[in-house]
């Protein structure tokens, strides 16, 4: 089997995947901007072939691929092309379109990128939505704004995280933004209510072979803000929530994937907002590796290979991902450790990029009990 790894080294979390495929006998070959001798040895001794190249030059990279199968004599097809990161999946279905490589195509990528479109195939699925459309203009911006009642949300309709969202409370809010605003965007209704994610993983069949869950004590839009960063995964998940990302799998197609997919709860309904099909970001798959004690990136490499993983169903544990953004606490971080060391799995700095998302250093807690992890992310958080 030939694997084609787009970014192979960053994040360094995911240096695991091209070990365990290589591992398992999967033929890796990696597409990335960093000279081959400054990757770590393990990943050059994982990789069968490296292409140093500016990825988002889409014609040098295709060049690339292209010497791949000039220089590599035995070399006659991929199997798969894969990046696991938000960033690089309009590259990757370039790749699978030009080079006739099984996956998600340049036809239909938009579907999983842009959310004007996600709305349609949620409505087209028979799954509610936030009200919400494209504003091309102002008046037009004005007008929908008037129909939802401030305040509304704008955000790009092709973004990544919670860069260019906005919080509109009024028209004089809106004339002052929307000028600035370079790329085509969406507004929405502001929803209140929590967030709460399906996640997983699905095989060469689209179906689902590991699911899990998150709690987000708030929005993306608010730890960008300066809000502490506080969510915990849940042992079990709701039949509803679980019903309606099994749904969301099928309408989207997410085949031999991971899914991140995130939900306004209110009450017991959820509303979708958007679909990512990519893991979680950060270091989350290593949160959700802790919940099970197992191993996802050895799972997805054992799915890769014979499509299909023996994952524990099971969660042992509860986990919390939690990053104080600053200010004055109650406790110390020697406080911390004193009296939750015994609970803390990880505590170390984030790569550089994730530190306004995801905040500079990050805690990873787990407890049997959601109860008792709640109280330690209420202590660790606590302001004086």
């Amino acid at each position: 089997m030939n694997f084609l790894y787009i970014s192979p080294d960053f994040p360094i979390n995911y240096q695991l995947f091209t070990q365990n495929l290589a591992r398992l006998g999967v033929q890796v070959y990696g597409l990335g901007e960093s000279p081959f001798y400054s990757l770590p040895e393990n990943i050059r001794e994982s990789l069968r072939w490296y292409e140093q190249v500016d990825l988002r030059d889409t014609q040098a990279v295709i060049n690339s691929v292209t010497g791949m199968f000039n220089q590599v004599p035995d070399l006659r097809a991929f199997d798969v092309a894969e990046s696991h990161n938000e960033y690089w999946l309009e590259l990757e279905a370039t790749l699978n379109s030009h080079f006739s490589i099984p996956g998600i195509t340049a036809g239909h990528i938009a579907h999983w990128k842009r959310k004007s479109l996600m709305k349609e195939s949620f409505v087209g699925g028979g799954i509610p939505v936030a009200r919400g459309a494209l504003i091309p203009t102002l008046p037009e911006a004005f007008t929908l704004a008037r129909d939802l009642s401030y305040p509304v949300i704008i955000k790009p309709d092709s973004g990544v995280g919670g860069n260019g969202v906005h919080l509109i409370h009024n028209e004089e809010d809106l004339t002052t933004i929307f000028p600035t605003l370079d790329e085509p965007y969406i507004m929405e209704e502001y929803i209140r209510g929590g967030i709460q994610t399906y996640d997983g993983l699905t095989d060469h069949d689209g179906n689902v072979i590991y699911e899990s869950s998150l709690n987000l004590s708030h929005g993306i839009l608010d730890y960008i803000k300066g809000q502490d960063i506080a969510f915990h995964s849940t042992r079990t998940i709701p039949d509803e929530l679980r019903d309606l990302g099994r749904r969301v799998v099928s309408i989207f197609g997410i085949q031999r994937k991971f899914f991140h997919f995130e939900f306004f709860k209110r009450g017991d309904t959820y509303l979708p907002i958007e679909i990512n099909a990519r893991p979680p970001g950060g270091p989350i798959l290593d949160l959700m590796n802790y919940a099970m004690d197992s191993d996802l990136y050895l799972h997805y490499a054992t799915m890769i290979r014979d499509n299909r993983a023996q994952i524990p169903s099971e969660k042992k544990y509860c986990c919390a991902y939690l990053s104080r953004k600053g200010g004055k606490y109650s406790l110390s971080h020697e406080e911390i450790m004193e009296k939750h060391g015994a609970s803390l799995v990880e505590y170390t700095e984030n790569h550089p990029l994730y530190w306004k998302a995801m905040g500079q250093y990050r805690y990873i807690f787990r407890s049997p009990s959601e109860n008792d992890l709640l109280g330690i992310m209420e202590d660790v958080l606590r302001k004086p």
